[in-house]
């Protein structure tokens, strides 16, 4: 399998820099997120949770639909970097405004699919050359 580099995943919005994690690290975040969402929303009226707090700023469902988009991308990701050999990937566009369901149905969603991407990664032995993370170009 031949292993192209990449660069480390950033998220200047939510600070999130994928160089900050190893394998027992994404494993345990992937497991907490569902909760962790779960328990930030707690108690908070839906209605609030979908209105955006400002013009061009999403919603906190607007999030968690976003949210429950890229993990279930980060599932086919995973899966199409484990089956295809020389997988070549087009840049990815900026989001589009989510069109989020109810707030309790984008929970399960968001659940559903950390918890797939959770077992396919975990089922990739420690050893596996997969979890080796790939230097920066240059």
């Amino acid at each position: 399998m031949l292993t192209v580099p990449v660069p480390v995943e950033t998220c200047e919005a939510c600070r999130f820099d994928g160089a900050q994690y190893d394998r027992s690290d994404a494993l345990g975040t992937v497991r907490a997120l569902a909760p962790m969402w779960e328990q930030t929303v707690q108690g908070i009226d839906p209605e609030v949770l979908a209105q955006r707090p400002a013009p061009g700023v999403w919603s906190a469902v607007e999030y968690l639909s976003h949210s429950a988009d890229v993990v279930a991308n980060m599932g086919r990701l995973l899966h199409a970097t484990l089956t295809i050999d020389d997988l070549e990937l087009p840049d990815v566009p900026d989001p589009a405004d989510p069109l989020p369901a109810p707030l309790a149905d984008e929970l399960a969603r968001f659940a559903a699919h950390a918890q797939r991407l959770h077992g396919k990664a975990a089922a990739i032995p420690a050893k596996d050359g997969a979890w080796r993370p790939t230097p920066p170009p240059g």
